[in-house]
């Protein structure tokens, strides 16, 4: 685990806090001794847009809230790396970050993992402004896990764009899966149904 990640909340089982995951707090009646204590609740799928507005403002990893300076990746579908209009649905996030998300996060790793989230419902039940993370809840064949080049935030919708007319468009790709690190031909191949134009730029 990176140290940056080390010193960040844990839920109660253990697993680190993504800086701008949503928590809010409970109040609950401990039947035995009856006394009240607050107990943090973390929403994993939904983004606090505060927090996410901090990481724009200030060029924060959106896992660990430390500078990005020039370590910037981003991760994504094929769709969103490789097609001429294609944008990144979250934030930067430094490499050791990414890399580790990628091998833990439910999300990210576990193929079977399909708890979709509504932004709307909670933003309603809560009345605060919240976020969806990985826009969606959809699967994708696989990642595409880089480091940029120039790019844009947009706002609202805190998508990454990335600078297309400044090559190379990204200094360095990797594909994941499954929590794995896997080889552009493996990714081609899960990526069969995919358009000509991604299959060509994954196999260069």
């Amino acid at each position: 685990m990176p140290r940056r990640i080390k010193n960040l909340f844990k839920d109660a089982k253990g697993m680190p806090v993504p800086y701008v995951v949503l928590h809010t707090s409970e109040t609950e009646m401990d039947l035995n001794d009856g006394h009240s204590y607050t107990k943090n609740k973390y929403h994993f799928a939904i983004n606090d847009v505060t927090l996410v507005q901090d990481c724009v403002d200030h060029h924060l990893c959106t896992i660990c809230g430390h500078g990005l300076q020039d370590d910037a990746w981003v991760i994504g579908g094929p769709m969103s790396a490789f097609l001429p209009n294609g944008v990144f649905g979250d934030l930067p996030v430094h490499h050791d970050c990414g890399e580790y998300a990628l091998k833990v996060c439910p999300y990210l790793a576990v193929p079977s993992y399909a708890k979709v989230k509504d932004p709307e419902k909670i933003k309603s039940d809560l009345n605060i402004e919240v976020d969806s993370l990985s826009q969606g809840n959809t699967r994708v064949p696989f990642f595409v896990f880089a480091k940029l080049n120039y790019y844009s935030i947009d706002i609202p919708e805190f998508t990454v764009i990335p600078d297309r007319e400044e090559l190379p468009v990204y200094h360095e790709v990797q594909y994941w899966n499954n929590g794995e690190r896997i080889t552009p031909e493996q990714a081609v191949a899960l990526h069969q149904a995919a358009a000509p134009a991604v299959v060509t730029l994954l196999s260069k």
